[in-house]
């Protein structure tokens, strides 16, 4: 009976150290890239936001001080517009961060809980023996 308790309890920590494995890898190649792409992604939508402003203001200017014909592209309200579009795009990028982030919480805190449930159970026998922690 003890041999089926060690066998499952390693089962357990064997399992668990997996699962921090995956979790660390599932950081490296999922979670931080999320977060690097959902940064370019928020810097890619003010660069766009400012080119845009700036030739707004470039065309309002050169209708006014120059009495030029008006050559804006685009109207305030297509500007606001493209912006939300581009603000959509944006909130896509950080729920992926944030799903991938959850994933990856959720495989480590079980892995973490999996090792922790087997290594009680020895620690725990050590210490009935009186062999302490270090044994």
């Amino acid at each position: 009976m003890k041999k089926l308790i060690r066998k499952r309890r390693h089962n357990v920590e064997v399992v668990g150290l997996a699962l921090l494995l995956i979790s660390s890898a599932w950081q490296i190649f999922f979670s931080d890239p999320a977060k690097d792409m959902a940064l370019s992604a928020q810097i890619f939508v003010l660069r766009e936001k400012l080119d845009d402003l700036w030739t707004y203001e470039g065309a309002i200017g050169n209708k006014i001080l120059r009495d030029e014909p008006w050559r804006g592209t685009a109207s305030y309200g297509e500007l606001s517009e493209h912006w939300r579009s581009l603000d959509e795009k944006g909130d896509f990028v950080e729920h992926q961060k944030r799903v991938l982030g959850q994933i990856w919480g959720i495989i480590f805190l079980i892995g973490t809980f999996l090792v922790l449930i087997a290594r009680r159970d020895v620690l725990k026998e050590r210490r009935e023996r009186g062999e302490g922690l270090r044994g």
